[in-house]
């Protein structure tokens, strides 16, 4: 009895891992080792526990050849068999049953307690899949908030009860299988899982996305941290979509600001429309006519000159 369903256990893991392997786009090697690791992971640690050396997976050769063939099976119809999702849910769900009675019965033989038989139960049936999730870079689903790993503990502990009470071993089997299985099935089905953390709201905005502050100019136009502000504002300012206008340049000069008031840029006409005269063509222009009549010292400030 117990032979037979090792031999289901073993072909449902390597199903359920080859298809795993096969969607997350591994190799032939990679697809036959999720699909062994999956097969014989939870009896390795199981054995490992209990004090079995070599532990049983390692030194049975058809788990090495029910695993490898499942795989074959896999990459040769995976087109076909990447649409039944539900049906690698369910060989999972019996494999995680197969595996959580096996695990319990032997640790139940060696003298354990019922709590530590469960316990077995629970890591013959998750370890496989745990490996599996590993392998392929996935958070594992007995950490997840999936009602996995409760119905294996709880089949564990019904078959160190069973024991206990001295009640044939394949009877306690026969009940606990579609226990464990229905309790996961229906778990998949109407979406139970556990209760996790909420993250609360702080109201503070986190440190990598806060913008920094505008500084203002002074009052001063002509202050001496002109320029400084000036650069920090521009470091400051958000970077701009690709394709339109940059940070607009100033208008003049912050020390010709008041010359260029008084001499306003001229507006290009239709005989001049190829023309522009800016604030600093104007200063310019008043500069040569006033150094014409006036002293040569009465230009403009440096920047206009420039």
């Amino acid at each position: 009895m117990f032979l037979v369903m090792e031999a289901l256990g073993i072909v449902a893991f390597a199903f359920a891992g080859a298809m795993d392997g096969a969607r997350s786009r591994l190799d032939l090697f990679g697809i036959g080792t999720a699909a062994i690791l999956t097969a014989i992971g939870g009896g390795v640690l199981r054995d490992i526990l209990l004090g079995v050396e070599p532990p049983v997976g390692l030194q049975t050769t058809w788990y090495f050849l029910a695993g490898l063939a499942t795989a074959a099976a896999v990459v040769l119809w995976y087109p076909h068999l990447s649409r039944l999702n539900r049906s690698v849910q369910f060989c999972d769900a019996v494999g995680l049953a197969m595996f959580a009675i096996t695990g319990a019965t032997k640790a139940m033989e060696h003298g354990t307690s019922v709590y530590v038989a469960g316990i077995i139960g629970l890591i013959n049936g998750v370890g496989g899949g745990l490996m599996r999730d590993v392998l392929i870079r996935r958070v594992p689903t007995v950490l997840r908030k999936e009602i996995y790993a409760l119905p294996a503990l709880g089949g564990g502990i019904l078959v160190g009860v069973g024991f206990i009470l001295h009640l044939p071993s394949d009877i306690v089997a026969v009940v606990t299988v579609p226990i464990v299985v229905a309790v996961r099935m229906l778990a998949i089905l109407l979406n139970w899982h556990l209760p996790t953390t909420r993250l609360t709201r702080t109201g503070r905005t986190p440190a990598d996305r806060r913008q920094p502050a505008a500084i203002r100019p002074g009052p001063g136009s002509s202050a001496p941290g002109d320029s400084e502000q000036t650069l920090e504002l521009f470091l400051a300012a958000p970077a701009t979509p690709s394709g339109s206008d940059p940070i607009p340049r100033p208008r003049h000069c912050q020390i010709g600001k008041r010359r260029a008031r008084r001499f306003p840029a001229r507006q290009p006409d239709a005989h001049h429309s190829h023309e522009r005269t800016t604030e600093f063509e104007v200063g310019r222009h008043a500069r040569g006519r006033r150094g014409a009549t006036g002293p040569a010292n009465s230009a403009g400030p440096a920047c206009c000159d420039r």
